[in-house]
């Protein structure tokens, strides 16, 4: 489960990332020092840096206490460090003085719209989340910020091409938004042209190379590609500008995972969790251990972390979810089809299944059916959580999936296919590596089960020693 399979609730709190520049005369604060600590908020957020944006937006509130737009801004921000309690707490405060006892507005009209968007993602209503986009593109055309919305609306609905329209026309409005080129770039990414990603992405970090983000984002393209150490180092870079991002540490963390270094992957991923400003932050952190501790052989805990997270963050889908995996590794299906159905009821409540997340579902009803051993509806399954996740940041785990049920089924050449597909995408991929071994030394290839064998080796030749699956691996005589 990479950084990309529990992405979801957290990338569409991203969503909410880009700042909201309005120069001073154009917002509704008489106070300098108040819009000041305003600017600097903003300017913080657009790195990602919501700590320290949350502490500038207290104070704005603080010079001026009737700001509407700086509670919406700090509402923002603690919705994106995992706050969802105070992030409510302050978006109310925002709303009650968005007008005056009479009803005459007291915020411009660009400010309102930030404030009703960012009640609308506040309480999953996406609807009127996309029509206030629509409405602030077509009221500002000329407002950068209104199309960076509307790219990243795009994109995390798969809709890549009118998301890279959005993305260039935020660039030309304003050729000095890093930003614009950072979403180029995971387009581009998403549609799998790799070049054309990297060259965005270095644009990014060329503007902002004081920033953290440029040099994760790199990261997860290298990771993507399989480029593992050079991702390591770009991973590391981002931390060293900025050692409190707690994406970057997962991301770290998954690294080392996906190459077997689970002590590692741990340590990192435990950090993340002390580092947690609030419970749906923590809750994520702890999926990450959950699957890493199941990888590792360690069901108990995983267990563990399994179940702390949906009490974190018990309308989390995604949390549900991984709490079925690990009840499927424990052969208690029955426990696992009662996850099913609560990440189907949180998917369907939250509204989810816009933007592709049922993809976690298909994916655990998939494996569900294979430890039944119905093949076909584990492969159906499967097939669809692969056609909900095209991009290459999500769809080499699901690609893995589907070629591990058509193998179990005993279908071979469709195993080989599915397989093939995903290590043209990432060479380096350890799973996709040790199934094509099991798949070619069926067949009787014993050439290309040695060579796909070593290929694996070579990725866990830093693995941890006593876990029992990798050690099979590595034994494994062709």
């Amino acid at each position: 489960m990479a950084k990309r399979i529990l992405l979801g609730l957290a990338m569409l709190a991203a969503l909410l990332a880009f700042g909201c520049g309005q120069k001073a005369g154009r917002l509704s604060t008489s106070s300098k020092e108040a819009l000041a600590e305003y600017e600097l908020g903003v300017a913080a957020a657009d790195k990602l840096y919501f700590e320290e944006a949350a502490g500038h937006f207290v104070k704005a509130v603080a010079l001026d206490s009737g700001f509407a737009v700086a509670y919406s801004r700090l509402s923002k921000v603690l919705q994106n460090l995992g706050d969802e309690a105070q992030a409510r707490e302050y978006q109310a405060k925002a709303l009650r003085l968005m007008k005056d006892p009479s009803g005459k507005d007291r915020v411009t009209e660009r400010e309102g719209l930030f404030i009703v968007l960012q009640d609308a993602y506040l309480h999953y209503d996406f609807d009127k989340a996309q029509a206030t986009i629509e409405r602030w593109v077509e009221r500002f055309p000329e407002d950068y910020e209104a199309h960076a919305f509307l790219g990243m609306e795009q994109q995390i609905s798969q809709n890549y091409d009118q998301a890279l329209i959005a993305y260039h026309r935020t660039a030309e409005l304003n050729p000095n938004y890093a930003q614009a080129y950072n979403g180029m770039g995971y387009l581009h990414l998403a549609k799998g042209d790799f070049d054309r990603a990297l060259e965005n992405l270095e644009k990014y970090r060329d503007m902002a190379p004081d920033q953290a983000n440029p040099y994760d984002s790199i990261g997860e393209l290298e990771q993507a590609r399989g480029r593992y150490q050079e991702a390591i180092k770009q991973y590391r870079k981002a931390l060293e500008i900025n050692p409190n991002l707690r994406f970057v540490l997962h991301h770290l963390g998954e690294i080392y995972r996906i190459q077997g270094q689970y002590a590692r992957a741990i340590d990192y991923f435990l950090e993340a969790a002390e580092k947690a400003r609030g419970p749906e932050a923590e809750s994520i952190s702890r999926q990450y251990l959950a699957y890493c501790y199941l990888r590792r052989g360690n069901l108990k805990q995983a267990l563990t972390e399994a179940l702390r997270a949906v009490e974190l963050d018990p309308k989390n889908p995604i949390a549900h979810y991984n709490l079925g995996l690990v009840h499927v590794a424990m052969g208690d299906l029955s426990a696992a089809m009662a996850d099913a159905e609560r990440t189907d009821q949180w998917l369907t409540k939250l509204n989810l299944r816009r933007y592709g997340l049922d993809r976690f579902l298909f994916h655990l009803m998939g494996e569900i059916y294979l430890a039944t051993k119905e093949y076909d509806l584990a492969i159906d399954s499967h097939w669809e959580a692969v056609q909900k996740s095209p991009s290459p940041l999500y769809n080499l785990f699901y690609l893995h999936a589907l070629g591990y049920a058509y193998y179990q089924a005993g279908r071979l050449d469709e195993a080989v296919a599915t397989l093939e597909r995903a290590l043209g995408q990432n060479p380096n991929h350890a799973d996709c590596l040790y199934t094509m071994a099991l798949i070619y030394k069926e067949k009787g290839d014993y050439k290309l089960a040695r060579e796909c064998l070593d290929r694996f080796r070579e990725v866990f030749k830093d693995a941890d020693e006593g876990v029992e699956w990798v050690e099979k691996a590595i034994r494994m005589k062709v």
